[in-house]
């Protein structure tokens, strides 16, 4: 079997594609399964020769070339899953026996694949498991019978509409070759009801990067907002978060960690951090988009992660909540997400209600003023995560999904 490991957003250190892609081959390795890594044509040097990945794919998962504001969102879809497809079917010796992983699939790519194997003989479609990385673009309520959605506008992008366009586009006879899957519970739950087909979860793939330790909070307590910031992870309402923190408590101290400081729109936001830390010694900025090493340390350097996400995140899973519940941190979450969802289940985490800068810096002061008993409990979510998450049983179900289990 070849195991061909495709994600056309696999680029740099940015985000989390290196990171689920440096998990996911080295669990493969660990099997003696050699993946054939493909990447995004600009792959840097550094991860091609860590994983091996090959620059491939000429349609970056996020490249939105066309700002037409009334027919880019389609120009663009067709765009994408065009050349997608033509890199598809460039992957030479493809059979019946291997299988295909492409992750953190939207609309193109899950398009691409749809139609590379619809126009692919039927003794020669491999398996494809596609996993849908973020949500489908849904507007969600609350119903007496359940959950129900809304559709925006496709204008604002679309994405909800393509994702059932190509969903409807699968033909019968190539119907058990793919599967589809999402990181999250809640997630796959609105995918299938979106597209009227199942969407199976995969184990969240995080784990503990060193051993676990319990977060005393001695000398401060550090407070880290972490990733590839966007304006739906609320990394705009960080400076006011900020200086609510810093005047609530005197032990607080903020770390703030932005790899794309000048992009996603988060230029103002940054400018404002800047401006606060060059007057206050307690917080810490950091605008690298770090290797794994760094990641690590950052980690290792957060006593609670604050989580600020918008309603745009309510069916998404987060790769930063999911390490610190892995690595046993402390950290705050909108309430009725999917994150809140996985805190319950570990029994970790405080939320808030609304997305605002007070009701965010409400919640990490709870945490705060009852740290050690929100350390105790994340120590023991962390030690109970190894049992039903990580690369070994996120593997397992890629596997199993590939044959057709």
């Amino acid at each position: 079997m070849r195991f061909i490991y495709a994600d056309p957003g696999l680029e740099n250190e940015v985000g989390h594609h290196a990171n689920a892609c440096r998990v996911i081959s080295a669990e493969l390795r660990g099997r003696g399964i050699e993946p054939e890594v493909l990447g995004y044509k600009g792959v840097t040097e550094g991860l091609q020769r860590e994983m091996g990945a090959k620059p491939f794919f000429r349609y970056h998962t996020y490249l939105r070339p066309d700002d037409d504001p009334i027919c880019g969102w389609l120009r663009n879809f067709y765009l994408g899953y065009e050349i997608t497809l033509v890199d598809l079917e460039g992957i030479a010796g493809v059979g019946a026996g291997d299988l295909v992983y492409l992750n953190s699939a939207k609309h193109e790519q899950f398009m691409a694949a749809v139609m590379w194997l619809s126009r692919m003989p039927a003794e020669r479609r491999p398996n494809v498991v596609v996993e849908f990385g973020i949500g489908p673009g849904v507007e969600i309520e609350d119903t007496p019978k359940g959950i129900g959605m809304t559709v925006p506008d496709p204008r604002g992008g679309g994405g909800a509409m393509l994702y059932r366009l190509a969903a409807m586009g699968i033909p019968k006879e190539a119907d058990g070759r793919i599967h589809l899957r999402t990181f999250d519970a809640f997630n796959s739950q609105v995918y299938s009801l979106l597209l009227s087909r199942p969407v199976g979860v995969l184990p969240l793939l995080q784990r503990a990067v060193r051993p676990v330790r319990l977060r005393t909070g001695e000398g401060g307590i550090t407070v880290a907002v972490m990733g590839h910031q966007r304006a739906e992870k609320g990394y705009a309402l960080m400076p006011r978060v900020t200086e609510i923190l810093l005047a609530a408590d005197p032990r607080v101290r903020v770390l703030a960690h932005n790899g794309e400081p000048e992009g996603q729109g988060m230029a103002e936001a940054q400018k404002e951090m800047r401006r606060l830390a060059s007057a206050e010694p307690r917080i810490r900025l950091d605008e690298r988009a770090v290797d794994a090493q760094g990641w690590l340390d950052l980690l290792d350097a957060a006593d609670v992660v604050a989580c600020p996400y918008s309603p745009v995140f309510r069916a998404s899973y987060s790769a930063l909540a999911a390490e610190a519940i892995a690595n046993g941190i402390p950290l705050v979450v909108p309430a009725k997400f999917s994150l809140a969802h996985l805190c319950a289940e570990f029994g970790v985490g405080e939320q808030f209600e609304k997305f605002e800068a007070q009701g965010v810096a409400d919640a990490v002061m709870r945490v705060v003023k009852d740290f050690d008993s929100h350390a105790r409990r994340s120590l023991a979510a962390a030690q109970k995560w190894p049992t039903r998450h990580g690369p070994k049983h996120t593997v397992d179900a890629i596997l199993a999904a590939g044959r057709g289990r």
